[in-house]
Parts: C-alpha cells; structure tokens; sequence
C-alpha cells in the first residue's frame, strides 16, 4: 500500500496492526551514457512495491535526493551534502513515529548512502532505543540476496555502479530508459575512488566527467531477462525482511 495514496483516517485505522513502513531512499545522478538519472531511486522504488503488494506492508514516497557528490562534475546530478541528508532521515523518523508508526525500514538504492545511512540509524536509536518500542532499520537492495544474484550474473562483482546488475534492473522496469545503442565499445575501466582492504579505507581523487564516461562495470553483459531474476531474488528478501521485522529476526533479542 502506498502511504500517500491513503488518508489520515485509513492510516489511523491501520495503526493497531503495528505495520511496516517502507521508506525508499535512492540518488539523482549520472548512471553512464546509457541508464538514467533516477537508476538508483527506480530500483529502490520498485522493489519497495513490490515487496509491499507481498507483504501488505505500507510504502512512503521515495526520497529522491541524497548524498552524491562523487559524481559532482556531471550535469545532472543533485547532492545533499551528507548532513542535510541525515537530517532528512531523521526527519522523516520522526514524522512517522509522531503519527504512530513503531516499525520503519529504509530501503536503500544508492551505495553512498552507506555510511550516513549507518550513522543515522546509531543517532535514531539513541532517540527511540530506551524502551524498546521502537525498531528502526536500513537496508541495501542492491546488498541482500547476493548469493542468489551471484548464480544469475555479474551483480557487483565487476563494478558497483551503472553495470551490469543494474543496467538488468532498468532493462527489466523500464527499458524505454535504456540507452542500448550507446553502450558501444567502451573501454569498462574503473577509476576507484575509495578503497577497503583488510580492514583499512584509502580515497583517491574522485572521477571527472571529462574523462571517465561514470560506470564501474560492464554494462553489456546486462539483459532483460537478468533484470526479472535479479528484481524477484531482491524483492523476495525484502519481504521475508518485512515479514519477520522484529528484534529477534535481527538478533537483537534479549532472551529469557
């Protein structure tokens, strides 16, 4: 069900059976010459629906902005600065815990939300963790489900960004958004940025759009049909989430 499709009174209603709220938050960014700007968002959007019409679980608007300043040089994209989207999160937190809401999953589309989606959840549970009443969680779709998603293609491991999982994600949604004739025979090399290697972090200079075309992968191994296997075995985890949204799901269970 999507939340601002309701009224007031018909959330109202809803609120005694404790439901889930799904909260999809993605980017506005450059995705390559061939995927559009809202891939991350899409993705996240529509799995958050799907996996709703499952579970029967509610669904808010998704957030469209968030933290991409990685792909700064590139026309197109709009960031928040990491602040302003942690404040948004919490904003949104609390909004939904004021009206009632005691169950809040954010489904994320877009890899830099990682980290201040995690320092966030830290600053929330500070908030509303005392009693215990509340459980607020994040998850990455694009994350879960990966030994599933391996048997089907490349998924992330040959890039993270515009390749070929979610090139198959847009092709399987929205293939009018798909840019085929564009992917050509570019030379799929990355440039990473950022590094984590056995236990350390390293950053480097980040892209720039006059000489990087701003995929991490290779698009061309991308197909429909990779894009229906990779959308069911994410949507489907999703929902088991859902469904056992609860402490002992996330062993955070106090026993007996």
């Amino acid at each position: 069900m999507l939340l601002n499709e309701m009224t007031w009174m018909e959330i109202r209603e809803l609120l005694p059976q404790n439901p889930v709220v799904i909260q999809p938050v993605g980017s506005t960014e450059q995705h390559g010459p061939h995927l559009p700007l809202q891939t991350d968002i899409l993705n996240a959007y529509e799995v958050a629906q799907a996996a709703g019409e499952r579970t029967g679980c509610l669904v808010a608007p998704p957030l469209p902005y968030v933290y991409s300043e990685t792909w700064q040089t590139f026309p197109g994209t709009i960031s928040f600065k990491p602040q302003t989207f942690m404040n948004c999160v919490s904003d949104i937190a609390e909004s939904l815990v004021r009206g009632g809401f005691r169950k809040i999953f954010f489904l994320n589309g877009h890899n830099g939300n990682l980290a201040p989606l995690q320092t966030m959840i830290f600053q929330l549970l500070e908030r509303y963790g005392r009693e215990g009443e509340v459980l607020i969680g994040a998850g990455s779709y694009f994350m879960i489900a990966q030994e599933a998603c391996a048997a089907i293609g490349d998924s992330f491991s040959d890039g993270t960004h515009a390749n070929e999982f979610e090139t198959s994600m847009v092709m399987q949604m929205r293939p009018d958004l798909v840019h085929v004739d564009r992917l050509g025979d570019w030379v799929y090399e990355p440039e990473f940025f950022l590094s984590f290697r056995e236990g350390m972090t390293s950053a480097h200079k980040l892209p720039d759009s006059s000489r990087h075309i701003g995929v991490f992968g290779d698009p061309r191994r991308a197909s429909q049909d990779k894009g229906r296997r990779y959308f069911e075995a994410r949507v489907a985890r999703v929902a088991e989430v859902v469904e056992n949204f609860d402490p002992e799901y996330f062993g955070l269970g106090g026993g007996s």
